[in-house]
């Protein structure tokens, strides 16, 4: 990264290549073994451009960057899906390369013609490019028995006489894609006196042409209807869109330090999707063997008008909004698929209110309660009354009766510093609850492990979560104590039945997930040393399967170290002990990993740093997650960034002085949060 400053203008050039998952830079700081995801292995290289100028009264600045992903990614799951009086199991393996190349520029101007004018225009562009392929293999059955079965081609010719296995899946795609867009917004705001009257112009506009070619391949075995089905398919997709908007803002001051602000836009929406599905049995003829039942063509127009009306209050303690907008949209929708046609028009209204209350104490506490509730439409694709057959084993239909639903989302923080005590403390609480919530019912096809889809209209779905953290030295402040404590609790509604059953019965899956986390720290100027604990614990309970309530415990245990030596030399090491317990089996697993790290500051102003960095010396760290539904729960393993070592350089050009960088460099912290000089302590849930 290079920069230049001179006279109020400045030019960056940034160029990055790493095989780490790395999104930003390494040896930057800040990110975990692994990067940003550790979900598969990601060679990332980006560069860039970056200016900005800026004078009295104009203010210029854009970048433009190039960046070229080639990922790879590798899982494997277990699932679990709830039906009627037993459930359904699966197991499943993927493997995928992903390849992608983009261009973004962005470009910002900022004006001031007087000092009651400013005008803000803000355009940028993209284009896409990605070339993929997915090789996946899934085993389904009606017991809890697959752990016994190797995912592979030999369960296409194996004579099986389990009673229990239902369908055997293998299904590769491999997709090209390009896509160009672009968007930009124009904003005019004109202050009317020195009170706060002000009126605001603002315009939007946005483009996207899309396009992708794909092949897939799917050959599927079932074992109860003991049959094999094949199929080789051809796709092409191509989307176009466009949209724009015109929002114009009113704000009258009324009585002393309030406000009353008055909005109208006008937004237009158009989308439009042709798909063309081919029979690729014969690659040589396949032009001529349109699947006109997998093809269709979609245009979707949207009209909206919204009216908002808000008063905001300003005191010396607190400050509040209070808001109302009503949205009338009209919707309209051309859709071909075989010999179904459908033209439909739609005429609904979406209402929003909403309140925000700040309180401020002092200047280091504050208490904010903020309620938002708002429409949402189901979309027209859920809506229209047709079935979509691509994937033989994942049918999804369509539900014209299908009413809006209305979320109600509240939130409450709280948050304080003591500065002479350098105590912190935060706490948040919130809750959401959605009536006639959108979610799918599944019907299951015992014979053939086939699952059809369709949206209905549920109600009882609905969540609240906390948080508490507490910071705090103790008297002689060289020993620090935090603590982290969250919770969250989902209650999931759904609808499962049979296939040939015109009833569906309702299962309800509640999840509720706690976790603690305990750090202590010592430090002086030569010597850190800290211990961490924490526990997190999920219990998920279907009203349909209670047999299969499932309970995991988290345990972690870690302890962090930076010593500074003669000779500006520092070294730190971390290492946390983590064991899992009650997920799938073969899941389950004790981790220890161990990072090290040497650093040395030299040159006269200890301005340059080099260093050695060794993350997971003992190569054990792997990657689980748990998802939960109202239908199903899955355990994922995905491949990840393990061991490795890395050497870095550093050199600061505003280096003022022996001792601006303790410990030499806080580089990449894999094992936790951090601290100073190295790596922190521990796994983070």
């Amino acid at each position: 990264m290079l920069n230049r400053f001179a006279d109020g203008d400045q030019f960056s050039v940034v160029a990055n290549a790493n095989n780490i998952n790395d999104q930003g830079f390494p040896g930057g700081g800040g990110f975990r073994m692994g990067g940003g995801s550790n979900n598969g292995v990601n060679a990332l290289k980006t560069t860039g451009l970056n200016f900005a100028t800026e004078s009295s009264k104009l203010e210029l600045g854009g970048d433009v960057t190039y960046s070229y992903s080639d990922k790879d990614i590798q899982t494997k799951s277990l699932s679990e899906s709830f039906l009627q009086n037993t459930s359904s199991f699966s197991k499943s393996l993927r493997s995928q390369i992903n390849k992608s190349e983009t261009v973004n520029a962005d470009f910002r101007l900022e004006w001031k013609p007087d000092s009651m004018t400013n005008i803000i225009f803000r355009p940028s562009m993209s284009y896409s490019s990605g070339d993929n392929f997915s090789n996946s293999l899934s085993l389904t059955s009606d017991a809890d028995n697959l752990a016994q079965y190797m995912l592979s081609d030999n369960l296409f010719q194996d004579d099986l006489d389990d009673v229990n296995l239902v369908n055997y899946n293998m299904r590769k795609t491999s997709n090209l894609s390009k896509g160009f867009s672009t968007d930009g917004n124009l904003q005019i705001n004109r202050k009317l006196n020195s009170k706060g009257r002000n009126i605001t112009l603002r315009l939007t506009y946005g483009y996207n042409d899309d396009d992708s070619d794909q092949y897939a391949e799917s050959k599927v075995r079932y074992f109860k209807k003991d049959s094999t089905s094949l199929t080789n398919q051809y796709i092409e997709n191509v989307g176009s869109g466009y949209n724009y908007r015109i929002q114009t803002t009113y704000s009258e001051p009324v009585f002393t330090n309030r406000f009353l602000q008055f909005s109208y836009s006008y937004q237009h929406r158009y989308q439009k999707t042709d798909k063309d599905t081919y029979d690729y049995m014969n690659p040589d003829d396949y032009m001529n063997n349109r699947l006109d039942s997998l093809s269709k063509f979609y245009e979707n127009k949207y009209n909206t008008h919204e009216f908002n009306v808000s008063l905001r209050t300003i005191r010396e303690k607190y400050q509040y909004n209070i808001g109302f907008s009503v949205q009338p949209q009209q919707s309209t929708t051309s859709y071909e698929q075989g010999t179904i046609k459908v033209d439909t028009t739609r005429n609904v209204v979406n209402f929003s209110p909403t309140f925000d209350y700040r309180y401020r104490f002092n200047k280091q506490s504050m208490l904010r309660i903020n309620y938002r509730g708002r429409t949402s439409q189901p979309s027209m694709t859920d809506l229209l009354p047709i079935t979509d057959t691509s994937d033989p084993l994942n049918i999804s239909k369509g539900n014209p009766s299908l009413k809006p639903s209305y979320t109600n989302s509240f939130m409450l923080f709280y948050n304080t510093f003591l500065p002479e005590k350098q105590q912190s403390m935060m706490a948040r609480l919130t809750f959401s609850n959605t009536i006639n919530s959108v979610s799918n019912t599944v019907t299951y096809d015992e014979e053939t492990g086939a699952r059809i889809t369709q949206p209905k209209n549920i109600n009882g779905n609905w969540s609240a979560s906390g948080g508490f953290v507490f910071n705090t030295p103790l008297k002689n402040k060289k020993f620090t104590v935090s603590t982290f404590s969250d919770g969250s609790y989902n209650n999931m509604v759904g609808f499962t039945s049979l296939s040939g059953q015109t009833d569906s019965q309702k299962n309800t899956t509640r999840s509720l997930n706690l976790s603690e986390r305990l750090n202590g720290t010592f430090r002086n100027d030569w010597f850190e040393f800290g211990l961490n604990g924490g526990i997190r614990y999920n219990v998920s309970k279907s009203t349909l399967q209670p047999q299969s309530d499932k309970e995991t415990f988290d345990y972690s245990f870690g302890a962090s170290s930076n010593v500074t030596l003669p000779w500006d030399v520092t070294v730190s090491t971390d290492a946390s002990y983590s064991m899992k317990r009650g997920y799938s089996e073969g899941l389950d697993r004790n981790e220890l990993i161990w990072n090290a790290q040497i650093a040395k500051n030299f040159l006269k102003k200890k301005q340059a740093t080099i260093s050695l960095q060794i993350y997971d010396i003992l190569k054990e760290q792997s990657n689980l997650s748990r998802s939960i539904s109202a239908s199903m729960r899955q355990d994922t393993e995905y491949n990840a960034i393990n061991s490795y070592f890395m050497v870095h350089f550093v050199y600061r050009l505003n280096a003022f002085g022996k001792g601006n960088s303790r410990g030499g460099f806080d580089g990449p912290r894999p094992g936790g949060r951090g601290g100073r000089g190295g790596f922190g302590g521990g796994r983070p849930f």
